[in-house]
């Protein structure tokens, strides 16, 4: 029993995922300054996407999609002008930099947040209309075929009410 306790876990990444590993392995050695200035500016989605437990990983998606449009022009001075480590420090290491790439990570933030907000806000309406809907059908049925329907009576094996006195009141 020991024995398969210690037995190797099967990595999880499949061929594609190793092959993805490699590609991104080897462009961030070659793109360095690129690589270097990316991991600090998209600090906020490798934050969002550890935290996000969610199966779909929706809001670590919205957080990484404007924190990559925050970064993005700056990335792009980066790769334009003087692609070097240095620069990228340089650029990243300035207040307004890292203020525009951060602010727009939390802008991704509040659009998520706002979006299930509202998406849950439908949804319990939704729900709720449906529930009144069932509940004047079952009105509608009791009152056309009596209060046997809504299976509050006590039924024999027969399927007949025991009490018929509490069904209908005498007239």
């Amino acid at each position: 029993m020991a024995k398969k306790k210690l037995k190797k876990k099967k990595s999880k990444l499949g061929f594609k995922g190793q092959l993805l590993l490699a590609a991104t392995v080897i462009m961030g050695v070659v793109f360095m300054a690129s690589a270097v200035f990316l991991m600090i500016a998209m600090a906020p989605t490798f934050v969002a996407a550890i935290s996000d437990r969610s199966k779909e990983k929706l809001r670590s998606f919205s957080i990484a999609f404007l924190n990559f449009a925050g970064a993005f022009p700056f990335l792009l001075d980066l790769v334009t002008t003087n692609h070097t480590i240095d620069f990228a420090l340089k650029t990243v290491s300035q207040p307004a930099t890292i203020v525009i790439i951060y602010a727009s990570a939390g802008i991704g933030y509040l659009i998520n947040w706002a979006v299930v907000g509202i998406v849950a806000n439908i949804m319990v309406q939704k729900a709720e209309k449906r529930v009144n809907a069932i509940e004047d059908r079952k009105a509608a049925l009791k009152e056309q075929w009596g209060p046997e329907v809504t299976g509050d009576v006590k039924l024999d094996e027969d399927g007949f009410p025991i009490e018929m006195d509490s069904i209908r009141p005498p007239a």
